[in-house]
């Protein structure tokens, strides 16, 4: 369901199409082709290798699919880690845009608030119900789309509103940025721009819009495009983690003495009093619903303008500058 295109390396990685052929065929090593075959690979004309042609073939029936058929509008949607530092997810050299067949949370949430960007009244645009700040613009005519989503992100790179602790950029080093997503919804596009900053402080060494300290036990690394949209993208620990905090839990034993969860000590005693009855039957679903709400706040640490009136006001503040 979803396809990881890593356009720098100059593959592209077909990860559930790769598991299927191997556990199909097992993967043994192909020999005796002949050379017909050899030559799809190999061969060119005036210079120009096969290759190139067919993937020029494979591109323009893939836009006709996705752009020209109710299939191809209902089966994608499109997205870009961040280009910067701590807010752009993965550790990357390069440009990273990943893309698949799934209905994300932030794409079922709604436009709480419309407004009007001069220049652009043809296009529907409005903040969107979600912890992080994002700007909704929709419109049938996809460079319409483009031309506004450019003009937003040039007016985020450069805008500092000190009031709401933005800045474009210190000591020569750029903050501002976003992580876009791209979608269709019936034959209207979307675009979801996810406004980031990438800003430090002494007390937030990993970025004031970074999940905070008192959530790494949980969650700890940056927050890339998949999270921005609303599915938790945890550490491998926690597996292993969770199932002693069941046991520690369901037992009564001191979480704090055993060094692999202590660092969950506090979190369980603050959420442990919300339950009257805590059995095997209820435990695990109790953890998630925990783990949930943690994630919930680091989406809130990564917003840029938080979900208040103050917030508000301050994202209104940037938008009123487009």
């Amino acid at each position: 369901k979803a396809i990881s295109i890593q356009s720098g390396g100059g593959w592209v990685d077909y990860v559930s199409a790769m598991s299927v052929a191997y556990g199909i065929t097992g993967g043994p090593a192909i020999n005796g082709m002949c050379d017909a075959f050899k030559n799809i690979a190999n061969g060119t004309v005036a210079g120009i290798p096969y290759v190139l042609f067919i993937f020029i073939a494979v591109v323009a029936v893939v836009v006709f699919i996705m752009k020209c058929t109710v299939f191809g509008h209902e089966i994608y949607f499109l997205g870009s880690n961040a280009d910067l530092p701590i807010v752009g997810g993965s550790i990357l050299s390069h440009d990273h845009f990943q893309g698949g067949h799934y209905t994300f949370a932030m794409a079922k949430a709604e436009i709480e608030k419309h407004v009007t960007i001069p220049g652009y009244e043809d296009v529907e645009a409005g903040i969107v119900k979600w912890p992080l700040s994002v700007l909704r613009i929709r419109s049938k005519d996809e460079k319409r789309l483009i031309d506004l989503a450019t003009h937003v992100l040039a007016g985020w790179r450069g805008y500092t509103d000190e009031a709401a602790f933005i800045f474009a950029e210190t000591d020569g080093e750029p903050h501002n940025t976003i992580t876009p997503i791209a979608r269709k919804v019936g034959d209207t596009f979307e675009l979801d721009l996810t406004l980031r900053n990438n800003i430090t402080t002494e007390e937030h060494p990993l970025g004031v819009y970074h999940p905070h300290a008192c959530y790494h036990h949980i969650k700890k690394e940056n927050i890339g495009l998949i999270e921005v949209m609303g599915l938790a993208v945890l550490p491998a620990r926690l597996k292993e983690e969770l199932e002693l905090l069941e046991e520690y839990i369901l037992s009564g034993r001191d979480i704090a003495s055993n060094e692999k969860i202590e660092k969950h000590a506090a979190w369980v005693a603050e959420f442990l009093p919300k339950y009257e009855k805590l059995d095997k039957d209820n435990i695990q679903e109790v953890l998630r619903r925990e783990v949930g709400n943690v994630f919930v706040h680091v989406l809130e640490d990564a917003g840029v303008y938080k979900c208040t009136p103050e917030g508000r006001d301050a994202f209104m503040r940037f938008i009123n500058t487009l």
